[in-house]
């Protein structure tokens, strides 16, 4: 436990209000303000307006990811290809304005109002859990949301007032600005003062994961732009349980890795330990409940290699052992594929389509599966019965379609 005292967000208010306008920050606005004069330009003016607005959600992201893990500074470097993220935030977004949009068109005013004030109400829970994992499913889940403004208490909800209160501002500043300047001029400032208001309230969310992450069960890179901090407590897990193994007390040290696995983030060598340790006492059940865990954390982290080990340990552990997530197992299946791993491919799009049967992308692995059994390894029997079953899980027209081509295929092969 870091023995730093964090300012509370609430006394840093005007400094949050002023983080736009510090450093990067504020060249990255004027950066883009500039691009925005662009936009005018006929034919390629609205995509220029999209990559403007996607670069903006993009350094806003990394800002609440810098803040998160203590750097309180800026980023220098926000803009990017990788724009992963922008694009599970938009379609965080585009989930939540279809609840709203669904609840008000079927179940009246009443209820439509209701969701909306719920949806404002748990939006940054959301956007904290997918700037902490990266999985927009997990980040939709109310138990998710539950767990985070019960870990912040009290404070969360004067975040999301603080929230509003950025947005109405820079709202109410746009509407002044353009009832007193031209109208050139004043879009360019209504821009300016819409990003402060992304900038600022993306801060403010990172903010709050800084100021909680012990409870919130995330380990921060720094605190207040220092070093790294130190992995003693990580080092010292290691060196404990190790000489508990030397000393025969194998389920002593088992025991002590799985309480601090469970209740804070922990590094790859400690997960690593614990799995040796696992797989030496024969805990089938242990390594595959692990595993699902694990994986969600190293698709976070980017690190699919060290994933797909997990994967097939746990696979080999469990037959029916399926992740977190459908779009783990899918992901897992599509860089085993490109990694020329056709076998365990096949496995975990199995897994995804036998373990999630209500989820949409489960009809594609499945189609996928089937594909490359026939492809890779002559199972056109299994292959079939995959595909039927796949026909019975109301596919979409595209997948309905790929469905029976595949089935055509199969038959043209038979002869």
């Amino acid at each position: 436990m870091s023995t730093t005292t964090i300012e509370p967000f609430w006394q840093r208010l005007p400094a949050i209000a002023r983080y736009p306008l510090r450093e990067a920050a504020l060249y990255t606005i004027i950066a883009l303000v500039a691009c925005s004069l662009l936009e005018g330009l006929p034919g390629i003016g609205w995509v220029i307006s999209i990559l403007l607005w996607l670069a903006g959600y993009k350094y806003a992201f990394e800002i609440l990811r810098a803040t998160a893990n203590g750097r309180t500074d800026p980023p220098e470097q926000g803009l990017g290809d990788d724009t992963g993220e922008v694009w599970r935030y938009l379609g965080l977004q585009l989930m939540m304005i279809f609840i709203v949009a669904a609840c008000f068109l079927l179940l009246g005013p009443v209820v439509g109002f209701a969701t909306l004030t719920l949806m404002i109400v748990i939006q940054p829970a959301a956007v904290m859990s997918l700037a902490m994992d990266g999985a927009v499913f997990h980040a939709l889940k109310p138990g998710t949301w539950g767990a985070i403004i019960s870990r912040v208490g009290g404070p969360y909800f004067a975040l999301v007032g603080l929230l509003l209160v950025f947005q109405l501002s820079a709202g109410n500043a746009s509407t002044l600005l353009s009832s007193v300047l031209p109208p050139f001029l004043s879009g360019l400032l209504v821009y300016a003062v819409a990003l402060w208001g992304l900038f600022a309230t993306f801060h403010l969310m990172g903010y709050l994961i800084l100021q909680y992450h012990e409870d919130l069960g995330f380990a921060p890179d720094s605190i207040d732009g220092g070093s790294a901090l130190p992995p003693d407590r990580d080092q010292t897990l290691l060196d404990a349980a190790s000489g508990l193994v030397q000393d025969g007390d194998t389920d002593t040290a088992l025991a002590r890795l799985r309480e601090e696995i469970r209740s804070r983030s922990v590094s790859p060598a400690v997960h690593q330990l614990y799995r040796r340790l696992l797989q030496s006492a024969g805990d089938k059940a242990g390594l595959a409940a692990h595993g699902r865990q694990f994986i969600g954390q190293l698709l976070a982290e980017n690190d699919e290699r060290t994933a797909l080990v997990v994967a097939r340990e746990s696979l080999e552990a469990e037959p029916l052992f399926r992740p977190l997530l459908c779009e783990h197992a899918t992901r897992l299946a599509a860089a085993a594929e490109r990694s020329g791993q056709s076998a365990l491919a096949v496995q975990l799009n199995e897994v995804a389509f036998h373990g999630f049967t209500k989820e949409s992308t489960a009809v594609d692995a499945g189609i996928r599966a089937a594909q490359l059994m026939s492809e890779r390894q002559g199972r056109d029997a299994e292959a079939r019965q995959l595909l039927l079953a796949a026909r019975e899980r109301q596919p979409t027209p595209e997948q309905a379609a790929q469905i029976d081509s595949t089935l055509a295929l199969l038959d043209s092969i038979a002869g």
